[in-house]
């Protein structure tokens, strides 16, 4: 078999040749997803689009489930946003504008469809994206003051699942993922990120059974990784949180010898 890993940094491959960039789709190729889950006929107004999106993979699936989500014509969908030709790839190869613009509309729809689950959503912005527990929905949701929280729980990845803003990962791991780049859009949303980067990690310390604890598999670990690589950027953030951080996780890491 073969392991792929994504990554916007090239710097991770030390060889030109060990990374492959992710191209634009052929027209034919792009035209067929939007077909397969818009569930709609080709059309000028699909072609269109693609130019709009220039065929770039990601924001062509992003935008298909949207479509789908919503239930609107895709002439409908053109219509909601002002794509400029002049916004091309940038040198870096990311669509960051077309990807705000994007999202940005998907957001405000979820909001009104499920204000929970777009703040749960921003909750994730802060973990791991390839590691979530989703049993951690239902204690976050609980601490909301939510009638049903077993319901909600059920509720909120139906509808992050249909706008294909998380991934549910097989059965035996129990947890979801979720794209690196909707972290940085979600992150950019919050507007007091020390007080919410607070929150999560508190939320991280009170959910998680084995947070204090020298033995058991530490699935924590890599969300309050996450929350450090996020505090050493933001030099706004409460020196308490990256005291509390590096002790708990020293802690770890000498008991299971990594230093």
């Amino acid at each position: 078999g073969a392991i792929f890993m994504t990554s916007q940094e090239k710097e991770h491959w030390r060889d030109v040749k060990s990374y492959m960039r992710v191209e634009k789709f052929k027209e034919e190729n792009a035209l067929e997803l939007l077909k397969k889950v818009t569930k709609q006929e080709v059309s000028n107004d699909m072609q269109k689009l693609l130019e709009a999106l220039d065929c770039f993979p990601f924001l062509v699936n992003q935008v298909a489930h949207y479509i789908f989500a919503k239930n609107c014509m895709i002439a409908d969908y053109l219509q909601l946003f002002d794509f400029k030709k002049d916004e091309e790839v940038q040198s870096d190869g990311r669509y960051e504008e077309k990807f705000s613009k994007v999202w940005k509309k998907t957001f405000e729809k979820l909001k009104q469809e499920n204000p929970l689950a777009l703040e749960w959503l921003k909750v994730c912005a802060f973990l791991h994206p390839d590691s979530i527990p989703i049993d951690w929905i239902e204690g976050w949701v609980k601490e909301q003051r939510v009638e049903n929280p077993a319901k909600e729980r059920i509720q909120i990845l139906a509808v992050l699942n249909r706008y294909a803003l998380i991934r549910e990962r097989d059965p035996q791991s129990k947890s979801i993922s979720l794209h690196r780049l909707l972290q940085e859009s979600l992150q950019s949303q919050v507007e007091n990120q020390s007080d919410f980067l607070l929150n999560v990690y508190q939320f991280i310390r009170k959910h998680s059974k084995e947070f204090d604890s020298k033995n058991g598999n530490h699935k924590w670990v890599p969300h309050t990784e996450k929350i450090l690589s996020i505090i050493e950027k933001n030099e706004s953030t409460v020196e308490v949180i990256e005291q509390e951080v590096y002790r708990h996780l020293g802690t770890v890491y000498k008991n299971i010898g990594d230093y």
